[in-house]
């Protein structure tokens, strides 16, 4: 039997949808026939690329694992050969997962604020310089490294922390390099950190997003992957009906707008609708899991999505990815091959979606210097 694990201590931060969805402590799915999620302006947006298989295509989950460990599921990270899961109500927030069969290996992470346990783990990063994976813990505003041993006979741990000082409330972490770290958050003078090694801000990049004097700064929040090459990164925004490109070499960022044009559109007054829940990536594709719902007509059911948005990385809107399902986050293979993606019902579950050929054969261009438009410029801090 898992025991309920604490709420995060600064509650307000975390998403409308999600807090509800927490403080149920993992409560049953109450299903709703209220509106159809996705079915904004913006056409058919759950076609496949490429115009296969119109708008009646379903990609059908294959379970990979539906062991009792999982209890509410919310992010995932996958690298070959494990897939990492984090649960915001077992008694251990991280579980190790084998990619090739699904086994659950370990699972670890005391609920706690001292070394190696986590209070209110929000996302979970992979570290490209040394193999390892971090989990970010907004309450702590702390980044924790899980030591993957390069000999699949040794176990899974925590190692070091660091303690992020981003001159605001940082709500992820990315590792550029293995001394820069970018961080997505509410800032009063740029849309990213810039940190070094440490911990510390050492610049910024783009603009703190326009709103109003009575809009709540969650507006703003995102969720953040990197490219593969670590030159470039995606913000997928929930309250936005868009993504943010960033480029890092030249410090810009540019706004796409998404296929689907949210009620408010650009001037949301509150945190009612939802966009893009979750994001990932490969070398040529943007993949955002997105919503399209309300809270105030969907419930607890406006923090997931059954439809994948799929971008390049110069913004061109590919199409769209229909789930046979509800899942709440998603990752993407580094060969582009499938998703995995972590659902809740009828029981908790890591599932697969393998994708269409037309997804992994297709070769995209970078993003390039001056290619797009509304680029903004970076800030310093203090600027």
């Amino acid at each position: 039997m898992h025991q309920a694990g604490r709420l995060t201590d600064v509650r307000w931060l975390v998403p409308v949808a999600l807090v509800a969805l927490l403080a149920a402590g993992g409560a049953a799915w109450i299903r709703s026939d209220a509106g159809s999620p996705g079915s904004g302006t913006g056409g058919p947006v759950c076609a496949l690329p490429g115009g296969a298989g119109g708008g009646g295509t379903t990609l059908s989950a294959a379970v990979v694992s539906e062991a009792s460990d999982l209890a509410l599921p919310t992010r995932l990270l996958v690298h070959d050969p494990w897939v990492f899961v984090l649960d915001v109500v077992s008694d251990s927030v991280l579980h190790v997962f084998r990619l090739d069969d699904g086994a659950l290996v370990q699972s670890l992470g005391r609920r706690g604020k001292g070394p190696g346990e986590f209070w209110s783990a929000w996302s979970i990063s992979f570290d490209g310089q040394f193999g390892d994976a971090w989990i970010y813990d907004i309450s702590l505003a702390r980044l924790t490294e899980i030591v993957v041993p390069r000999d699949d006979t040794r176990p899974v741990y925590a190692g070091r922390s660091i303690q992020l000082a981003a001159q605001g409330l940082a709500t992820g972490a990315a590792w550029l390099d293995s001394t820069r770290l970018l961080t997505p958050g509410f800032f009063r003078d740029a849309r990213l950190a810039v940190l070094d090694g440490a911990g510390l801000r050492v610049g910024g990049i783009g603009q703190r997003l326009p709103h109003g004097s009575d809009t709540p700064p969650q507006v703003s929040q995102a969720r953040i992957a990197l490219h593969p090459n670590g030159h470039l990164a995606v913000l997928a925004n929930r309250h936005l009906g868009s993504i943010e490109l960033v480029d890092l070499d030249r410090a810009m960022t540019t706004t796409v707008q998404g296929p689907v044009t949210l009620p408010h559109g650009s001037a949301i007054p509150g945190l009612d609708d939802i966009a893009y829940v979750d994001v990932t990536t490969t070398s040529t594709s943007i993949f955002g899991l997105f919503s399209g719902r309300s809270v105030s007509t969907f419930g607890q059911r406006a923090s997931y999505g059954d439809c994948i948005h799929v971008f390049d990385w110069n913004g061109t809107f590919e199409g769209g990815l229909r789930l046979d399902g509800d899942v709440i986050a998603i990752a993407v293979t580094e060969d582009g091959s499938a998703i995995y993606a972590l659902r809740h019902e009828p029981r908790p579950a890591l599932v697969r979606f393998d994708l269409p050929v037309v997804r992994v054969a297709r070769q995209s261009p970078l993003l390039r210097p001056g290619h797009l438009q509304r680029h903004h410029p970076a800030s310093e801090p203090g600027s």
